[in-house]
């Protein structure tokens, strides 16, 4: 497994950890340089534009982790309003 694909499955775990019920989905690709990453219950889609070097940073640097996942817990508070 690619440090990339290690990264992106840390980040995906995260998120299920955060809250079972939603589905994380990061693209193969990037979009103009960022990873649209996608947070997604039952009734709202919302994006988190990501770049490369921070995914590679989520799972090297623990303040960049928290960053992170800090971004992610606002996501889901806002699928939840």
């Amino acid at each position: 497994m690619s440090d990339l694909d290690e990264a992106k499955q840390k980040l995906s775990e995260m998120v299920r950890s955060m809250n079972p019920q939603l589905v994380c989905k990061i693209p193969e690709e990037t979009a103009n340089g960022f990873f649209q990453i996608t947070i997604t219950n039952n009734e709202k889609t919302l994006h988190l534009p990501l770049s490369e070097d921070d995914l590679f940073d989520f799972v090297e640097d623990p303040s960049r982790m928290k960053q992170i996942r800090g971004k992610m817990e606002q996501l889901i508070r806002d699928l939840r309003a």
